[in-house]
C-alpha cells in the first residue's frame, strides 16, 4: 500500500495543503506549530476517525486568534492510495448542520456531521468503514504504521497474543517439561489438568489447610484444660493399694460368713457378694459415662468458642467498611454542596453585550440588522456556553448522587449483614453458655441409677438377714460390717483415683492426636508448596523458550514475558525492551523510533501487508533501517517556518 497524495484544506488550522508523496519516501520539514503531527492525525481521522494519538475528541475545526472556532467552513481530508496496483481515493468532510426552526423562518446551528466519499462517489459511514477495514483492520493499521503505538498504545495482553502469533503460537506442555530435568515429576502431579488449574486447585487446598490449622490450637486449648488433675497422684501406689484393700475385704468378708449360721448365712454372704459387685460394676460405667458426656460437651464447647470468634472478626470487619463508607458519604456532599452553589452562580449569569453603532475607522453608523446579527451571534454564544457548563455541572451532581446512592445501598447491605452475624453471634454465645452450665453440672452431679438404688435395698435385706442370723455375735458382726464398709468406700475412692488417670490418658492422647494432626498438615502444605514451585517453574521455563522463539524473530527488539514475584511466583507480562532497558522509562526518543521500525518490519511479513509508515520527531534519530514500506519522515526544522517536503527517489522491494 501506497501513499500517493495527501490533501488538507481547513482541517485542525491547515488551511490548504496537499502531500504529494508519489508512492516514494517523503521527509517533511517544519518548526514547531506548522503542522507536521497535523499530516499524521489528518491520515488517521480519514481512515478511523481519530487522531495520531488515537483519540476521538479532538479539535478538527479552525479557530481564530481567541481560540474560537471559526463558523461556516468544511473541513476536508483526500488521500490517494496505491493498493495491489490501483489507485483509490478517499475522501472525508466535517461540516456544520444548519436548521430553520419551525415558525421562526431563522437558521441555527444543531451540531456537526461527515460525508464520506470512495473514489468521488458518496457513500453511507459504513459502506465507508466497511472498505477501509477490508484494505486492513484498524488495529493493524496503527501498528503498521506508528513505530510507537505496539510499545506505546497497545495493552500488554493484545501484544503478547500477537508476539505468540508471530512466533507460531504457543509451545506443548510436554516441551516445557523436556526443557528441564527438575520438570519430569510435573506430568504425573498434574495428571488431566492443565498446570494453571492445578496451581488454583494447590492454592484451594491450602486455604483449606490453613483454616483447619488455625481451629486446632483453639482445641489442643480445650482438651488441655478438660484435662482431670492429678497432682499429688501416684498411680502404681493407687493400684498396689487397690490391691491391697481388695484382698482385706475378701478376708472381711470371709470372717462375716464365717460368724453366720449355717448355709443360709453362706448363702446370704455370698449373694451379698455378688450385690455389691454389681453395684461396684453399674457405678464404676455410671462414672465412666459421665466423664464420656463432659468430653463430648467440651468438644461442642470448642467449636462454639471458634464460631463466636469468627461472628466477632465479621462484624469489626463490615463495621470498619461502613465506617469507610460514611466517610467518602461525607467528602462527596461537600462536594455536591458546592455544585449546587455553582449550578446557580452560573444560572444567574445574565447576558449582556457592549458594543458602539459607529464605526470606529470611518465613524458611519452601523447598519441595525449588522447590529442584531452580531448581538444574536453573541447571545447564541452566551447561551450555548451557559448550557454547556449548566449541564456539566448538573452531570457531576448526578456522578456523585448515583454514588452515593451506591454507598448507602452498600451500607444497607453491611448492616443486614451485621446485624444477621450479631443475632447468629448472640444465639452461638447462648450455645457457649449452655454448654458450659452443663459441663460443670455434669461435673458436680451425682448420677441417679435406678439399679444401682434397687442393689441397695437388696444389700441392705441381705445384711438385715445376715446380723438376724448372728444372734451372740452381733457386736461381732457389727464391727466386721463397718470395717467392710470403710474398705468399701476406700475401694471406691481409690477406683475414682484410678479413672481420673485413664480419663487424663484419654486426652493427652487427644492432644497427641491433634498436634500430630498438626504436624501432618504443615507437611501436606510443604508439599503442596512444593507443586506450586514446580508449576512457577514451568511457566518460567515456557516463558523462556517463548522469549527465545519470538526475540530470533527481531533484529534489535526484544520482549520479556513474566515477571518474577517477591514470593517467586510467576505473572505474565509483555514488556518491550531495547539492550535489556525498558521501551517505556530508560531508551531515549531514537532508539525508541527504531525499535518500533524493527517491530514493524517483522509484523509487515507476518501480515503481507505493508502500509505507510509515520515517523514523527524524525530528527531524533541519525539513521533508520532499511524498510520495504513507504515512510513518511516528519522533521522539526527551526529554518523551516512553514511546511516544506522533499521526496526520495528509492526503489521498492517487492510488497503489498
Amino acid at each position: 500500500m501506497k501513499l500517493i497524495r495527501l490533501s488538507l484544506n481547513n482541517f485542525m488550522g491547515s488551511g490548504r495543503f496537499t502531500l504529494e508523496a508519489n508512492g516514494q519516501n517523503v521527509s517533511v520539514f517544519g518548526k514547531n506549530g506548522t503542522g507536521k503531527t497535523t499530516l499524521a492525525s489528518a491520515f488517521s481521522w480519514l481512515l478511523f476517525g481519530k487522531d495520531s494519538l488515537n483519540r476521538k475528541d479532538f479539535s478538527i475545526k479552525t479557530l481564530d486568534s481567541d481560540n474560537n472556532a471559526l463558523s461556516g467552513l468544511d473541513h476536508e481530508v483526500e488521500a490517494t492510495f496505491e493498493i495491489d496496483g490501483k489507485q483509490v481515493t478517499l475522501k472525508k468532510v466535517f461540516k456544520e448542520k444548519w436548521t430553520t426552526k419551525r415558525g421562526s423562518g431563522k437558521t441555527v446551528f444543531s451540531g456537526h456531521t461527515n460525508e464520506y466519499y470512495i473514489n468521488d462517489i458518496p457513500k453511507p459511514e459504513k459502506d465507508y468503514d466497511t472498505f477501509v477495514s477490508g484494505i486492513a483492520p484498524e488495529e493493524t493499521f496503527k501498528i503498521l504504521t506508528n513505530p510507537l503505538y505496539f510499545s506505546e498504545t497497545l495493552k500488554w495482553e493484545k501484544r503478547r497474543e500477537l508476539l505468540l502469533e508471530v512466533c507460531g503460537g504457543d509451545v506443548s506442555d510436554s516441551d516445557v517439561i523436556n526443557s528441564d530435568k527438575r520438570l519430569s515429576r510435573l506430568a504425573e502431579i498434574i495428571s488431566d489438568h492443565t498446570v494453571e488449574d492445578h496451581k488454583e486447585l494447590v492454592k484451594a487446598k491450602q486455604k483449606k489447610i490453613n483454616e483447619t490449622k488455625k481451629s486446632i490450637p483453639v482445641r489442643i486449648d480445650e482438651a488441655n484444660r478438660a484435662l482431670p488433675n492429678i497432682t499429688g497422684l501416684n498411680a502404681a501406689k493407687i493400684a498396689a493399694d487397690l490391691a491391697e484393700k481388695r484382698a482385706v475385704l475378701q478376708v472381711k468378708q470371709q470372717e462375716l460368713a464365717d460368724m453366720q449360721n449355717g448355709g443360709d448365712a453362706s448363702r446370704l454372704q455370698k449373694q451379698l457378694r455378688e450385690i455389691e459387685a454389681e453395684i461396684l460394676k453399674h457405678k464404676n460405667a455410671d462414672t465412666a459415662a459421665n466423664q464420656k458426656a463432659v468430653s463430648e460437651k467440651r468438644k461442642e464447647l470448642s467449636d462454639a468458642y471458634e464460631k463466636v470468634f469468627n461472628l466477632e472478626s465479621e462484624i469489626r470487619k463490615d463495621k470498619g467498611q461502613i465506617e469507610d463508607n460514611n466517610k467518602k458519604l461525607k467528602d462527596q456532599e461537600t462536594i455536591m454542596i458546592g455544585l449546587r452553589v455553582k449550578w446557580h452562580e452560573v444560572n444567574k449569569q445574565e447576558f449582556t453585550l457592549e458594543q458602539p453603532d459607529t464605526c470606529p475607522t470611518c465613524g458611519q453608523s452601523i447598519p441595525e440588522e449588522q447590529l442584531e446579527e452580531t448581538r444574536q451571534k453573541a447571545l447564541e454564544k452566551f447561551n450555548l456556553s451557559k448550557s454547556v457548563e449548566l449541564e456539566r455541572i448538573s452531570n457531576d451532581g448526578k456522578y456523585y448522587s448515583q454514588n452515593n446512592i451506591d454507598l448507602k445501598s452498600a451500607n444497607a447491605n453491611l448492616q443486614r449483614k451485621i446485624d444477621t452475624a450479631q443475632t447468629e453471634l448472640a444465639t452461638a454465645k447462648d450455645v457457649e453458655a449452655k454448654l458450659t452450665a452443663e459441663i460443670d453440672k455434669l461435673q458436680n452431679a451425682t448420677p441417679y441409677n435406678p439399679e444401682i438404688t434397687i442393689l441397695e435395698g437388696e444389700k441392705k435385706r441381705l445384711n438385715e438377714e445376715i446380723a438376724s442370723l448372728a444372734n451372740g455375735s452381733q457386736n461381732a458382726t457389727d464391727r466386721i460390717k463397718t470395717e467392710l464398709e470403710t474398705l468399701n468406700g476406700e475401694i471406691i475412692a481409690l477406683e475414682s483415683s484410678q479413672l481420673r488417670f485413664k480419663s487424663r490418658a484419654d486426652g493427652e492422647k487427644r492432644i497427641a492426636d491433634l498436634k500430630q494432626q498438626e504436624r501432618t498438615l504443615a507437611a501436606e502444605y510443604e508439599r503442596l508448596e512444593g507443586e506450586l514451585f514446580l508449576c512457577d517453574l514451568f511457566v518460567k521455563a515456557k516463558v523462556n523458550l517463548l522469549e527465545g522463539r519470538i526475540n530470533s524473530k527481531f533484529k534489535i527488539a526484544r520482549f520479556k514475558l513474566f515477571n518474577v514475584q517477591i514470593n517467586q511466583g510467576i505473572d505474565p507480562c509483555c514488556e518491550v525492551l531495547g539492550n535489556g532497558v525498558p521501551f517505556n522509562s530508560g531508551l531515549n526518543a531514537g532508539a525508541r523510533i527504531q525499535i518500533g521500525l524493527d517491530i514493524i518490519a517483522t509484523l509487515c511479513d507476518h501480515y503481507n501487508f505493508y502500509p505507510p509508515i509515520w515517523i514523527d520527531n524524525r530528527e531524533s534519530v541519525i539513521e533508520i533501517p532499511e524498510m520495504r514500506n513507504q515512510v513518511v519522515n516528519l522533521f522539526v526544522s527551526a529554518e523551516d517556518p512553514r511546511l516544506r517536503v522533499e521526496q526520495e527517489e528509492n526503489e521498492y522491494k517487492e510488497a503489498v
